[in-house]
């Protein structure tokens, strides 16, 4: 878990820690926007997520350190086939950490996102790490995997809202 200062207490709590890694191994590291210090993005699944309540008052089930900004999560195993470079044939790109390293595992290969928002970057460009893979792994097709509540973003849409879909195919 998380003290009230911020700091993890692994071991100390319920909660899950999601700690993620790019594509050499290496732990990803953020900015903090005080101090600035570099430190590692870690993500928490809360145990509890009513105890964890957002502006909104709505529960958190996942939180992400502030200023983190947002990242591929990269399982394991899909590391190694980037390093060995195997082609894939069908890369799927799904919301959630767990889900995509439980699919990667039972031989679907998967980069997890954190949330439908986080697909791309400001400047509606695709996540670096996952180009590399496709260019690398000369994956054919992109599969994007949405949880079921994707369609709860247009609850959240004002007008004015800018909300962008693409759909990208490699031949």
């Amino acid at each position: 878990t998380r003290d009230q200062y911020g700091n993890l207490q692994p071991g100390q709590g319920d909660d899950m820690l999601i700690y993620y890694y790019d594509l050499q191994g290496r732990q990803v590291m953020y900015r903090q926007e005080k101090g600035n210090r570099m430190k590692p993005l870690v993500r928490i699944r809360w145990q509890t997520p009513d105890l964890h309540l957002d502006k909104e008052g709505k529960p958190i089930k996942y939180e992400s350190p502030y200023g983190s900004g947002s990242h591929v999560y990269i399982p394991e195993r899909l590391r190694q086939t980037y390093r060995a470079g195997t082609q894939i044939d069908v890369l799927f790109l799904q919301e959630g950490e767990k889900k995509a390293e439980k699919a990667t595992k039972h031989g679907l290969p998967s980069l997890g996102i954190m949330g439908i928002q986080n697909v791309g970057s400001r400047n509606h460009t695709l996540p670096t790490d996952l180009q590399l893979v496709v260019q690398k792994c000369a994956v054919r097709q992109v599969a994007f995997l949405l949880d079921a509540d994707w369609d709860d973003v247009s609850d959240k849409l004002r007008p004015g809202d800018r909300f962008y879909i693409q759909i990208f195919n490699q031949t």
